[in-house]
């Protein structure tokens, strides 16, 4: 009877023991996998943080050309009021002209397509963080399980009277 005892105990600290390292490398897994996210949120950041800057001088250009665009308008009205030699002067202003609207235009788009790669990052970076939340969350819960268990096996042996105090497996009060 004894002996089955025994081997009874020694079967429960088994599977205790089979469950803590089943833990342990659900957490070292857990671990490995908020590495990769950390990581790639910090490139996913860095990638964010070029398009803005991008974007930043892509609208001083855009400024200037238009400050530019207004101040040879200005000119060309002034112009057609001269003699047909200044009329000629006058075509290749407007030629001028429409080369920066036309960069203007194509910078414009090049805009619109960075504020769309910003929308789609941001989204990704919120995917991510999520992900991370949720990761976050699972490793609470299998700590939580942990230390429910070890409790759980504490308070079995420890009503049974087969384990003396000092022997009775400590719970971690979290696992970092």
């Amino acid at each position: 009877v004894l002996q089955q005892e025994v081997r009874d105990k020694e079967q429960v600290i088994q599977r205790t023991t089979e469950l803590l390292e089943t833990a342990n490398e659900n957490k070292h897994t857990l671990e490995i996998q908020l590495e990769q996210k950390h990581r790639q949120t910090v490139k996913l950041d860095t990638a964010y943080k070029q398009t803005s800057q991008e974007v930043i001088k892509g609208n001083e250009i855009i400024m200037k050309l238009q400050s530019d665009i207004k101040g040879l308008k200005s000119k060309l009205k002034l112009r057609n009021m001269v003699t047909t030699q200044q009329e000629k002067l006058l075509h290749e202003k407007d030629i001028e002209c429409s080369k920066h609207i036309s960069e203007a235009s194509s910078l414009h788009d090049d805009i619109k397509r960075k504020d769309e790669d910003i929308k789609n990052i941001s989204k990704e970076l919120k995917q991510l963080q999520d992900e991370l939340l949720e990761t976050k969350e699972a490793l609470k819960t299998s700590e939580n399980v942990v230390t429910w268990l070890n409790k759980q096996v504490n308070e079995q042996m420890l009503s049974r009277g087969s384990l003396p105090r000092q022997h009775a497996i400590e719970t971690p009060s979290t696992i970092q």
